[in-house]
């Protein structure tokens, strides 16, 4: 469980390392809905970024986009203690791994229609 949770601290990025704008937001809002990811509920919602993703479908291969940013929603155990943003009563979280995070020149989570989660890290 220590490893575990050590290697949690590795890629949730503090509070405030990272500005998310306001269409990011509204995408992991609606995300939240549909997740059920609710202010105090069980599952937290984060930003989650990936030096390599792959994607498919049904009765396709497998194939590379690369580096994305995702949405995704953990189990608030999960999620290290002051590790959570505010944005009024909306609670989410940003998780990545730092050598994806150094690559940001404005650290800053955007939307991006052109990528394929249609997220962004600046």
């Amino acid at each position: 469980m220590a490893d575990r949770k050590k290697h949690l601290d590795e890629v949730f990025i503090s509070p405030g390392t990272v500005r998310v704008l306001e269409a990011a937001l509204q995408m992991a809002r609606e995300f939240a809905a549909a997740s059920g990811a609710g202010p105090g509920g069980r599952r937290v919602v984060a930003f989650d970024g990936a030096q390599s993703i792959a994607v498919w479908g049904r009765g396709e291969p497998s194939r590379e986009v690369g580096p994305c940013l995702i949405l995704g929603a953990f189990e608030r155990n999960d999620v290290p203690p002051g590790y959570t943003e505010r944005v009024g009563r909306f609670e989410f979280a940003v998780r990545m791994p730092r050598e994806v995070l150094a690559q940001s020149t404005e650290r800053l989570i955007d939307v991006d229609k052109s990528m394929p989660f249609e997220l962004v890290l600046r």
